[in-house]
């Protein structure tokens, strides 16, 4: 499996998520982890170089700076260059696109999961071959298998498929606005998708950002292939949830809890490291965050900073 990770100015949240990921996360078969972030100055660069040397084995790749004209590939999609008239972040771009696009197709594995650097993994999880192939393994391209979905959320559809080992599966239906997130084909928390089936509609479509990925290949499948990804994998368990700590994009207006990324940053370059404190047990992927703890790796020195 290729897990892509995106992260924007963030390098001491993404140190923990990196540290949940590796302390939890089994893949028969094996994976290998890829960071595709933006760091807006040299600052946060040397977050970025800080955290790669401590995982040596997670490949780095910074997404350039200096933006250039984009062609929107009209022909492509005809809401391409309704897109790209519309926001203004479409028509200078940097390389995320492309960067994307690239590590996902020179990969070995045939699965692709995407993960956000605000994210955090709660417990242990393992993907058997036998689940992965499911999704991996389907021409038609109908599966996908969630890490944050479980039976705990609320709301949770009434009609989930409960099997041996608690593992579950619905079958998602049009028309359910009440259901939120679970009606989302596509996602970049946490859900795995089959290479052959995704890189075609990726290649199609004219994306900046983690945002404006997610919101347009969302809307692409649901309205153009609404076939796609329509069955839904997934434990009993969620081991995924994800915080809203600070906004480092403006693209889909996303809300925030606005702690600076640079004061997280300076925290991070004096040898600090970060603890989210959070309502549990979790019901909703994106739990309320009550507070986050910076503490000194050497020291033990504990700040609090609470959000709630």
């Amino acid at each position: 499996m290729t897990l892509l990770i995106f992260s924007c100015n963030r390098a001491l949240q993404l140190q923990t998520l990196l540290h949940s990921l590796l302390t939890c996360l089994t893949v028969e078969g094996g994976y290998s982890v890829h960071v595709l972030y933006a760091a807006s100055d040299d600052v946060y660069e040397l977050g970025y170089q800080q955290i790669g040397q401590q995982y040596a084995h997670v490949k780095f790749h910074r997404e350039r700076q200096q933006r250039q004209w984009a062609w929107p590939k009209p022909f492509s999609y005809w809401k391409n260059l309704y897109r790209y008239l519309s926001h203004a972040s479409l028509q200078q771009t940097g390389d995320f696109k492309a960067l994307t696009e690239k590590i996902i197709a020179e990969s070995r594995h045939e699965g692709v999961m995407f993960l956000t650097d605000d994210s955090l993994f709660t417990r242990p999880v393992q993907l058997d071959a036998n689940r992965m192939a499911q999704v991996i393994n389907d021409p038609a391209g109908k599966h996908a298998y969630s890490l944050r979905h479980g039976l705990t959320l609320q709301p949770k559809p009434t009609d989930i498929q409960v099997g041996n080992a608690g593992k579950c599966q619905w079958q998602l239906q049009p028309g359910q606005p009440e259901l939120g997130h679970w009606t989302w084909r596509f996602s970049v928390d946490g859900h795995l998708y089959s290479r052959r089936t995704l890189l075609p509609i990726l290649r199609r479509l004219t994306y900046a950002n983690p945002n404006s990925l997610e919101g347009f290949v969302q809307e692409y499948i649901a309205n153009v292939r609404p076939d796609l990804f329509a069955t839904l994998l997934f434990d009993a368990q969620p081991s995924l949830v994800g915080f809203i700590l600070n906004k480092v994009q403006t693209y889909n207006g996303n809300r925030s809890l606005d702690v600076s990324p640079a004061y997280l940053n300076e925290k991070l370059l004096a040898g600090y490291r970060l603890t989210y404190l959070y309502q549990q047990p979790a019901t909703d992927f994106q739990p309320k965050l009550t507070g986050v703890a910076l503490t000194h790796a050497l020291t033990g020195e504990r700040e609090l900073i609470t959000v709630a």
